[in-house]
């Protein structure tokens, strides 16, 4: 139950940062397939673990919301204040845990290289069309007026945060940005403390969305990986190798293009790098331990 709660939790803090693929944190931390086959059956007819598949999808969804709610703060102070320092702990996080993802996901079969590759191109044209997270007063933001025409707009909007939030590699939050209604979206989510019935409304649409859309994206993810799981392994890991490495802060292709570097920085972002491996790495014996069990 905590390691759903808390896959759930990575999840909801992975989609607050443009580049971070919350489905990324589901696969390394091994909840993905049970996550998608859940919620692809939960509605299914006959199911005599309806209600267990609902309670796996409780856990992860809640601890999301969490992720979401309560640590939207605290990652805002660290990309803040230690910018690089967190996209190198997220990096090391993901980067670390592809050798044992494919193993643990391909077993004795090899990548597809193909689609590995167009894993890696994808995420590099996101990146490439990403206009950038500029630093953005949520106090002035102009939210739309609460219309149904705007209320449909959050709702599809929702649906496409929804659909990248789960999908290992793609991060939700920088198609958001490509198509210009990130700061909508965080903004609402920012305020959902204020009690404000206006934003309660279009935030209800939103979620409503996004429920909508990760039930899509599930049902579509499940049986392409049933029916051609070589191939979309090694596409998600094409996608997760390249969305570690342009969280990194380069002069190539980055999420921060042209940084600057001192001696200090250079070696805080190293420890930082290697504490995200070092937590994956403890996480990954210690589900070997469980399974060996």
């Amino acid at each position: 139950m905590m390691k759903n709660i808390f896959g759930g939790i990575m999840v909801g803090i992975a989609n607050i940062i443009p580049g971070v693929s919350g489905g990324t944190m589901m696969v390394i931390l091994g909840i993905f397939d049970k996550m998608m086959e859940a919620l692809t059956n939960v509605f299914k007819l006959n199911n005599e673990n309806r209600m267990k598949d609902l309670w796996l999808i409780v856990q992860v969804l809640g601890g999301a919301a969490i992720g979401l709610v309560v640590f939207a703060k605290v990652i805002d102070f660290l990309l803040a204040n230690y910018p690089y320092q967190t996209m190198f702990w997220f990096s090391g996080l993901i980067l670390v845990s592809i050798p044992s993802l494919r193993k643990s996901e391909l077993r004795e079969h090899k990548l597809d290289l193909k689609f590995t590759l167009l894993g890696i191109l994808l995420i590099g044209a996101l990146v490439y069309l990403n206009p950038g997270k500029a630093e953005y007063d949520y106090k002035e933001l102009i939210y739309p007026t609460l219309t149904i025409v705007n209320l449909i707009v959050l709702f599809v909007v929702g649906m496409i945060g929804g659909a990248t939030m789960l999908f290992p590699g793609v991060s939700g939050s920088m198609v958001l940005l490509i198509i210009g209604q990130y700061y909508i979206f965080v903004g609402l989510i920012k305020s959902v403390t204020e009690f404000n019935l206006v934003k309660l409304v279009m935030l209800a649409f939103i979620m409503l969305g996004i429920l909508v859309g990760i039930y899509l994206s599930a049902k579509i993810t499940d049986k392409l990986l049933k029916d051609n799981r070589r191939s979309i392994i090694s596409f998600i890991i094409g996608l997760i190798i390249m969305s570690s490495l342009v969280l990194l802060p380069n002069s190539i292709i980055s999420l921060t293009p042209n940084p600057t570097y001192d001696l200090m920085l250079f070696i805080a972002c190293l420890v930082s790098f290697v504490f995200g491996g070092v937590i994956i790495q403890w996480i990954t014996i210690i589900q070997r331990k469980k399974e060996l069990s």
